[in-house]
């Protein structure tokens, strides 16, 4: 799970921003935080993030995919000609971007620090923090990696002599020694790899599931949308690079799902045959009882969009799931009444002992509800005179009482967030 990220000098964050996800002395809906005792820290399950059109909320979402492909996807090269530097101060301009990321991942908790260029990688470190005490796992400057004792001990010296070159050639060490399975580092590469899952608007959603198509879809008719099952088609089409890795892994039994910008949403599952691919196609039933078979692309804009979410959050419904999805415009076509039952199942899936959580941005000032949301779940990105991105929690705002209406403060525009009309 993510306790906080901190970003710096990345596109349109200037200045070193902090985002927490550990739960504040709010004393609402305590009964949904992860709990892990060992630290004596909650975490909270959800966050949700407001902020007018070109506020940077889009951005803080880029800034952890871009970590997540640099380090699962080192031989595409993630790196540009386009500076990914705060670009309104010259200063900067050539200065590194900065992310740090700490997870609680078992029993320990882990900081990883990433510097950066659009051509290199400047600094790069990983350290584990137990309950009285930090270790260095590894450092790097430029090409040159330093180990921690902890390390040094399970990496042989000769071993370095591979990893080198590979360093040489921009790779991060978080992948190189995360491949090569070593002690604490393959926790954190595989949490990037496995359990991190980003869905962006111009991205493509995959979700896997092992379950009968009637239970992952059989929201549809229970979200009022006309649709009383999902029928499929047998199709050709190109899978993305990701999906036909992903589909090397599948067993008997096993589905990705993802949406194929011409066909719509695509089944992808394994026969003796090889790999099967299907579209999805919504079936509706007339009032004369006829059943009428749509495509999926030819449904409305929300239900495009739900065929995106359904399996995310059917993932996320599970008491047992490992997760943690970023969603920018999570409600984007939804009716805010259908959002909110969203996010409640979700939250009424969580408590102490649960290890999901579910980050997401949006404009639908609706979701200020204390009700749904803790204020330490609700956060803004607010747009400063300089063109840079400040991010901060409706929980600084003290003076706002527990029963004061914060949707009507947020339009009063005591909390910035809002566009300047």
């Amino acid at each position: 799970m993510i306790v906080s990220i901190t970003i710096k000098n990345w596109m349109s964050f200037k200045d070193k921003t902090f985002f927490t996800m550990e739960a504040g002395k709010e004393k609402s809906s305590r009964s949904t935080l992860a709990d892990f005792k060992r630290f004596r820290i909650k975490l909270l399950p959800i966050a949700a993030i407001f902020g007018s059109n070109g506020s940077g909320k889009s951005n803080f979402i880029k800034a952890i995919s871009f970590v997540q492909r640099l380090l699962t996807e080192p031989e595409k090269g993630v790196f540009s000609s386009k500076p990914y530097a705060f670009c309104f101060d010259e200063k900067l301009r050539n200065e590194p971007s900065e992310i740090e990321i700490q997870l609680m991942l078992g029993k320990y908790v882990y900081s990883y620090f990433l510097s950066f260029t659009n051509q290199r990688i400047v600094n790069e470190s990983l350290i584990l923090i137990n309950t009285s005490s930090s270790n260095l796992l590894f450092s790097r400057s430029g090409t040159k990696l330093e180990t921690g004792p902890a390390l040094s001990k399970t990496i042989p010296t000769e071993s370095l002599r591979f990893i080198q070159p590979l360093l040489d050639k921009n790779q991060p060490a978080l992948s190189v020694l995360g491949e090569a399975n070593i002690d604490h580092v393959k926790d954190v590469f595989n949490w990037f790899k496995h359990s991190l899952r980003i869905i962006t608007p111009n991205s493509i959603s995959i979700s896997k599931f092992a379950e009968s198509d009637g239970e992952l879809w059989e929201d549809f008719a229970y979200l009022d949308t006309g649709i009383t099952k999902i029928g499929y088609q047998d199709c050709k089409v190109n899978l993305p690079d990701e999906v036909s890795r992903l589909a090397r892994d599948l067993q008997d039994g096993e589905f990705l799902y993802y949406r194929d910008p011409k066909s719509g949403a695509i089944r992808v599952g394994r026969n003796s045959d090889g790999l099967l691919m299907q579209k999805l196609l919504a079936v509706h039933v007339t009032r004369q009882g006829y059943e009428v078979i749509i495509p999926d692309q030819d449904e409305s804009e929300g239900v495009k969009r739900l065929f995106d979410l359904l399996p995310a959050m059917k993932n996320l419904k599970r008491r047992d799931a490992s997760v943690t999805y970023f969603i920018d415009e999570f409600d984007r076509s939804l009716h805010s009444l259908l959002t909110e039952h969203l996010l409640n199942r979700f939250l009424y899936s969580c408590g102490a002992e649960t290890r999901k959580q579910l980050i997401v941005t949006t404009q639908n000032p609706f979701l200020i509800n204390q009700d749904l949301l803790r204020r330490d779940e609700l956060w803004i990105a607010n747009r400063e005179s300089d063109g840079s991105t400040i991010l901060y929690p409706m929980a600084d705002f003290r003076e706002l009482r527990l029963d004061k209406d914060i949707r009507k403060s947020y339009f009063e525009g005591r909390m910035g967030g809002l566009p300047n009309l």
